[in-house]
């Protein structure tokens, strides 16, 4: 095996556990104000992703630092196509942080409120736009000898679009599970409640993800050679692998022990 399939291979495992351990982490941001009740409950949210959040966005760093290391060039390539989403998702990782880490240094309730805030709308930012990064990189991105041929409106096509609101579908319903194995009590009972529904509507929303087309007839793609990343066969399978680990969080649901109390 050649030492690029090894590296690709490494890339793909790297961003895969990124996902799977900080996951939780941002769907527990994004569902701050749909299952947060009052100012405890969502204290009591934060405080389950507190000690595991920072360590989780390691594997980010260590994602991007392969991505140089193995494939400078797309590195480069992929760091100028993809500047606008990626400067923002850099933004909001800063703000969510900050918001987990300083709502607990005041005592106010408006204090604690727009950290809240601030943490909700950076997580569903990071998931949307991950969501679109990556979507594009199956759809295929215009590129020839002079660099990407597009703009940022040209990222916001219906294939990214779809994939956006699939991560933050998925990270929703990992994040409420999260929430319904680490509290107890009526949070608990919201959080596991949520989490089937969500679950159920995700099913939907990934037929109609899988039936849409990855390529309009004809687009350009990346040259040479003339075809997209979603032509490979091998790669048209990443979306039902994402499919099946969802389905495995739902399913493991019914294994769990019941909800421990919440980290202090």
């Amino acid at each position: 095996m050649e030492y690029q399939v090894i590296w690709f291979v490494l890339w793909g495992l790297l961003w895969a556990v990124y996902f799977m351990t900080d996951g939780f982490d941002l769907g527990v941001g994004i569902l701050l104000p749909v299952l947060g009740g009052d100012d405890t409950d969502r204290g009591v949210m934060l405080h389950t992703i507190g000690p595991v959040w920072d360590g989780n966005e390691v594997w980010l760093v260590t994602a991007g630092g392969a991505t140089f290391a193995a494939f400078p060039g797309v590195y480069a390539l992929l760091f100028s196509t993809l500047y606008t989403p990626l400067l923002l998702v850099l933004f909001a990782l800063i703000v969510r942080g900050a918001g987990i880490e300083f709502r607990g240094k005041g005592t106010t309730e408006s204090w604690k409120r727009r950290w809240d805030t601030a943490v909700s709308i950076s997580s569903t930012l990071i998931a949307f736009l991950f969501g679109i990064t990556f979507g594009n990189l199956f759809f295929g991105l215009p590129i020839n000898a002079d660099g990407y041929q597009g703009g940022v409106a040209g990222l916001l096509n219906l294939y990214g679009i779809l994939t956006g609101l699939l991560f933050l579908l998925l990270f929703s319903v990992h994040g409420a599970l999260w929430l319904a194995w680490k509290t107890e009590g009526a949070l608990a009972a919201r959080a596991a409640d949520f989490a089937g529904k969500a679950w159920a509507a995700l099913a939907v929303f990934l037929s109609f993800f899988f039936s849409t087309p990855h390529q309009p007839p004809g687009s350009t793609a990346i040259s040479p050679p003339s075809r997209s990343f979603s032509d490979s066969l091998w790669l048209r399978w990443r979306p039902w692998r994402a499919f099946a680990s969802s389905w495995g969080e739902a399913a493991s649901w019914g294994r769990f022990s019941p909800p421990a109390p919440p980290f202090s």
